[in-house]
């Protein structure tokens, strides 16, 4: 792969403030990470794996840089994670990506240098579909939805998301795997600020500014707040083998369907869900025959619409199907941890019926009636009742499933009034360690 000499970032893209480029957006870039778990109060509530990514003047091939077609820059990358350049001017869709990477909990310099989708960058933001959100109701934002997203997770893995434009769909259009390699904590990651009292009088490093103090400062506070985290890092120093592996099983798409049955109502088909890939869709009436057919990964949380024929009124649901970590702290506080027990729980319902199932079948086309069902059974005051996968006549109950709120819609007709109990039902399963996950609890 060709690469362009490294430069500093120009202030703008072009003098043109209107379209004249197909390839020429605003669009926003996001960076994420895995959280390992959650613990007792406090401000870093988190514990994850700390990244932080490189823009180094000591080590010249230690950047962060992304290119378009043509290798021009247009855009660096440094810093820990969060929202990087929104701006409403327009910039070139990246066409190739140059990261480097410190892991402060895997002890780990990483970098990759890969082609990028830029088609699928693109299409996504040439894309929208109906909202249940009014327009302009989200964010005021003209890049909300034209986002790009990297996750990283432990032992190199990397995923790229791309958000549509206006932001009812969000999809997976890479997986990489980043290289291990060699770095200077103080020299490659530290600022220039701090980076001056990281050497003695004689040239060595002082204890508070080297990798392994860092590090072990890491563990240290593992320790402290999530303690069954640190028995199971501190024998290796590290992320356990094998658990990048947990990020492709949560990827994979399953042939299923929702069905939602309401005794004194109809349920018309519409509906908004979040996967446990951390994608998302907004299926409203534009988008119903084609979901009907489309394989998906397993849904994380559902909400749904349901029109009561005794009262006239339209409700909004909205369910999460595996027990979550629950943030007494903040409304609608609700978390999950990297390789989740209570996400595998609801994973192996799926893989029951589709036990053979890789990252690989996820483009490859499903008959109609080898589909799953998803059902969700509600009582006559509109409360979930049940909730099972069925295939064949066979039902597997989704016990750590529950209804998490239940409303009118206001006058739009699809957001939901304000006020109204959350929990409605609680979860018959919950697998999560305590100790790993109580937060803001005494």
């Amino acid at each position: 792969m060709s690469k362009a000499t490294k430069s500093d970032l120009p202030t703008s893209p072009t003098g043109v403030p209107a379209q004249t480029d197909p390839y020429e957006y605003n669009w926003q870039l996001d960076v994420d990470s895995a959280t390992l778990a959650y613990h007792r109060g406090g401000k870093k509530k988190g514990v994850g794996l700390g990244i932080l990514y490189v823009e180094s003047r000591n080590s010249p091939h230690l950047y962060s840089d992304f290119y378009d077609n043509k290798g021009n820059l247009v855009r660096k990358l440094m810093g820990a994670g969060g929202t990087h350049f929104t701006s409403p001017e327009r910039w070139q869709l990246p066409a190739e990506m140059y990261i480097t990477y410190y892991s402060e909990l895997e002890n780990q310099f990483y970098q990759l240098e890969t082609d990028l989708p830029r088609e699928a960058f693109k299409k996504a933001f040439d894309e929208t579909f109906l909202d249940y959100f009014p327009v302009g109701w989200r964010i005021d934002d003209p890049a909300f939805g034209n986002a790009i997203e990297l996750y990283v997770g432990p032992e190199g893995r990397v995923l790229v998301f791309v958000n549509n434009a206006n932001n009812t769909s969000k999809r997976i259009v890479g997986r990489y795997q980043a290289k291990k390699i060699e770095g200077d904590y103080v020299l490659d990651v530290l600022d220039d600020g701090n980076r001056r009292y990281a050497l003695d009088e004689n040239g060595n490093y002082n204890k508070e500014f080297t990798r392994e103090y860092f590090f072990n400062t890491d563990f240290e506070r593992v320790k402290r707040d999530a303690p069954p985290y640190y028995e199971m890092f501190k024998v290796g120093k590290g992320m356990p083998i094998g658990s990048g592996k947990w990020m492709d099983d949560i990827q994979i798409k399953y042939p299923w369907r929702l069905e939602v049955i309401d005794p004194t109502g109809d349920w018309l088909g519409e509906y908004a869900v979040n996967y446990i890939s951390r994608e998302w869709d907004t299926v409203l009436r534009d988008r119903l025959p084609e979901q009907m057919h489309a394989l998906k990964p397993v849904p994380s949380n559902i909400k749904t619409w349901v029109y009561d024929k005794p009262t006239g009124q339209r409700y909004f649901l909205e369910i999460d199907t595996y027990a979550r970590i629950k943030d007494n702290g903040t409304r609608n506080g609700r978390y999950t941890i990297y390789k989740d027990p209570n996400v595998d729980y609801l994973r192996k319902r799926f893989e029951y019926f589709f036990s053979n199932r890789t990252l690989a079948d996820n483009d490859k086309p499903v008959k109609s009636e080898d589909f799953a069902t998803l059902k969700i059974i509600l009582d006559n005051s509109g409360k979930m009742s049940e909730i099972y996968l069925e295939k064949n006549g066979v039902k597997l109950p989704l016990d750590g499933a529950y209804h998490y709120y239940l409303a009118p819609v206001q006058e739009d007709g699809y957001l939901p009034q304000e006020g109204f109990d959350e929990y409605i039902t609680e979860p018959k399963v919950d697998l999560i360690d305590p100790e790993l996950s109580s937060i803001n609890q005494p």
